[in-house]
């Protein structure tokens, strides 16, 4: 319907100023990868009938949709996309993969949070919840935690994951650190007196996400001046905890039946 009446073209006037000058008006895309319409992981008819291939088709579904309409503005919630269930497919292609070595898909999910990141920069902010700015679709998390880091970065050099995790660091953490705390507890996003625990990272918790995640950033080595911004951040919305600890971290890279795990222990 989109191309027969000429609808793709009209974007801006659907969306508004801001939108992408051709899109659809639709997350039809999205809502029909094979795992939205429930056809079984590895029944007949989606190709082989394997896992890889069912992981597969359900993402380009989603690549699909956020070609034809990432939000144009308008993102809001989980429409028209969903975000965090999308980043689980990106990374099951590398965890369902029967190749060895797996191969990796790190540069495709880091594509899909800096997408993340752009399409929530017209939302309002964390103030109006789910309906605002939303930190974890554009979550840098989503490249550290394993199962799937083992694989996920297999083909990406150390001498370019540095550099990618950094300059991703520079436009993150300012646009999340020009939230007040008081926004993200509006929103139900937090409370003053949350308690981190980096050991659980997942979850409600998002104090033990930034938590988790400064160290983790910190041994990769990405920029520390961007790692400073946002433990002084971190400090005004949870005040309790030790923030400057996470800056000068341990760590240490284990193997686990899942994958590596990189455990740190803030500093003094």
């Amino acid at each position: 319907m989109n191309q027969e009446y000429g609808l793709e073209g009209m974007s801006q006037v659907a969306f508004g100023p801001q939108a992408a000058t051709r899109s659809w008006f639709s997350n039809v895309p999205f809502i029909t990868s094979p795992n939205m319409l429930h056809i079984p992981t590895t029944g007949p008819g989606i190709g082989n009938g394997s896992l890889i291939t069912h992981t597969y088709f359900s993402h380009i579904w989603y690549q699909l949709q956020l070609t034809l309409n990432d939000g144009n503005g308008k993102f809001g919630g989980q429409s028209p996309i969903d975000f965090p269930y999308t980043f689980n497919f990106i990374t099951s292609l590398t965890q369902n993969s029967p190749a060895s070595p797996q191969p990796g898909h790190a540069a495709l999910l880091l594509y899909w949070i800096i997408k993340g990141l752009q399409i929530s920069n017209f939302d309002p902010g964390p103030q109006t919840g789910s309906d605002g700015w939303q930190y974890w679709v554009s979550d840098p998390l989503n490249l550290m935690v394993y199962p799937a880091n083992d694989g996920l970065w297999d083909e990406v050099p150390t001498a370019q994951r540095q550099p990618a995790l950094n300059a991703y660091a520079k436009v993150w953490v300012p646009k999340l650190t020009s939230f007040t705390a008081q926004q993200f507890i509006q929103g139900g996003l937090t409370t003053a007196n949350q308690v981190p625990d980096p050991a659980s990272p997942f979850g409600p918790n998002m104090s033990s996400h930034v938590a988790f995640l400064i160290p983790q950033l910190v041994y990769l080595g990405v920029d520390p001046t961007s790692m400073a911004q946002l433990a002084a951040w971190a400090k005004t919305v949870w005040p309790a905890y030790n923030w400057s600890g996470t800056l000068d971290p341990t760590c240490t890279s284990k193997e686990e039946p899942a994958g590596i795990l990189i455990a740190c222990t803030p500093g003094n």
